[in-house]
């Protein structure tokens, strides 16, 4: 079955068939859970996260290679293997839970500062995930490539860890989105029916930081970044009703991840700029139909009364 709009079909199925899955459960489950920060106010973390992620993953590559060299001899030309996946998951999570742990001290003995730590959180990320990639002795593997994700290369066993936990993730989400929105939309709504703002506060980073530490490997920080945090903030206003606002940004999402293959492929763009270009895009023509619909739906409304 031909694909709309893609020129040279054949190759994306024949080398780019798993990226293009990959990106397209990202581009599913990333709005969703993204739509969970937003709604607490709390956009920067969405960048903060998965930059954090991947620093943990820069972190498993400085140690496993600094061990590997160790035992080498300084002349040898054997290529460095990378670390085993459960290592660099490990060291995502360790790094992300501290990132997470020292902003819940700042955050509580300053309140309304989460927003400004999370940029710097993010800033910090960003460079120590460079300087520990440089640092590696991984200098046979493309650095920026490695610092930016390589959705582009991501293989078969990369796809089934992503739509596992992105299974679980969506499954989560959905089964406490109740929970997750009213706690973040009306906390003392919340507090009034039993539940506790602090613990749906901890589910939800949670949940979202241990999606972006098992897909940042495979689909990179770039990738992830954009869904969590693109269709959220552009739809937030236009979309009319709560109910329909995690679905219109998981289809922005998807969407978005099929415009930037179509521009990656067409164009013979870098996939992280196309995927950008493409969800925001995708985005702003959604919540432009939305603003119509909600305009008209007013409309007819004050006519009738």
């Amino acid at each position: 079955m031909p694909l709309p709009f893609i020129d040279n079909q054949e190759l994306l199925l024949e080398f780019y068939l798993d990226a293009f899955i990959v990106g397209s459960i990202v581009g599913l489950v990333g709005p969703l859970l993204g739509t969970f920060l937003i709604l607490r106010r709390m956009p920067l973390l969405a960048f903060a996260l998965p930059q954090t992620a991947d620093a943990g993953v820069a972190f498993s590559f400085f140690i496993y290679g600094a061990l590997d060299i160790a035992s080498r001899n300084a002349e040898s030309t054997t290529v460095l293997a990378p670390p085993p996946y459960w290592m660099q998951v490990g060291t995502a999570i360790f790094i992300t839970a501290l990132a997470l742990f020292v902003l819940s001290i700042i955050t509580h003995r300053r309140p309304g500062a989460t927003g400004i730590w999370a940029a710097v959180v993010f800033l910090v990320a960003t460079g120590a995930s460079q300087l520990l990639l440089l640092e590696s002795g991984y200098a046979e593997f493309d650095l920026e490539a490695m610092s930016r994700g390589r959705l582009l290369s991501v293989l078969e066993d990369g796809t089934i860890r992503v739509t596992a936990i992105a299974a679980l993730s969506m499954a989560i989400a959905l089964a406490m989105r109740r929970g997750l929105w009213v706690t973040a939309f009306d906390p003392d709504l919340a507090s009034l029916q039993g539940k506790l703002p602090g613990r749906w506060l901890f589910l939800t980073l949670t949940l979202v930081g241990g999606f972006c530490c098992f897909t940042v490997n495979d689909a990179g920080p770039e990738v992830v970044l954009t869904h969590l945090i693109v269709p959220p903030v552009v739809l937030r206003r236009t979309t009319w009703s709560l109910t329909m606002y995690g679905p219109l940004c998981m289809l922005a999402g998807f969407l978005g991840n099929y415009t930037a293959f179509v521009l990656a492929l067409n164009k013979d763009w870098p996939i992280g700029p196309s995927m950008i270009i493409g969800v925001t895009g995708t985005s702003i023509t959604l919540a432009a139909g939305a603003g119509l619909i909600r305009a008209l739906s007013s409309r007819r409304q004050n006519r009738l009364a």
